[in-house]
């Protein structure tokens, strides 16, 4: 089979994909690694616009790798990569679909911190005309309890011999104006 430039030219332009991928994402989860995730959060900061931040820790999930293996642990964070990526990412599951992607991103702004610990950028600006009447602390406090609930939702569905282990996830949130 003979190879033209053009066919060398689109499988360069792949792996150069690919590789720019690898490099802004965590391999386990398929989220921003921490680097990618923090630089999100600089945007932010620089734009200027009041938003939130929530970070979610596993609580025993050193626990659920001792002693049930870091293949559970590790298919314990696929699952939550999965679960929080999809949860998200629904529009007016509370009430006002921009709550978690601004119209610059290019995908969620979801991340993994580290080994068990996660965050998410939540937009908080009343959007211009677009209001919905709420403060920037009332959106904070939908924001989070929508979290909480994913959270909530995320544990009930764990296997019995996760939970026997005090499996559990917190967070907490605060907001930069």
């Amino acid at each position: 089979k003979k190879r033209t430039l053009e066919t060398e030219n689109i499988e360069l332009h792949a792996k150069n994909l690919s590789l720019i991928h690898e490099n802004k994402h965590d391999n386990l989860t398929g989220l921003y690694n921490k680097k990618t995730w923090q630089d999100k959060v600089g945007e932010r900061i620089e734009a200027g616009e009041p938003f939130g931040v929530i970070i979610m820790d596993m609580d025993a999930f050193k626990t659920v790798n001792d002693k049930l293996g870091h293949i559970k642990g590790d298919e314990v964070l696929k699952k939550f990569g999965e679960h929080i990526r999809s949860s998200f990412k629904r529009e007016g599951e509370i009430g006002r679909g921009s709550y978690f992607r601004h119209p610059n991103d290019e995908e969620l702004p979801l991340g993994r911190w580290g080994g068990d610990e996660f965050g998410i950028i939540a937009n908080l600006s009343d959007g211009g005309d677009d209001t919905d009447g709420l403060t920037t602390e009332q959106r904070m406090k939908v924001v989070e309890d929508y979290a909480n609930r994913v959270m909530d939702y995320f544990v009930s569905q764990q296997d019995e011999d996760v939970l026997a282990l005090g499996f559990a996830v917190s967070l907490g949130g605060t907001i930069w104006h």
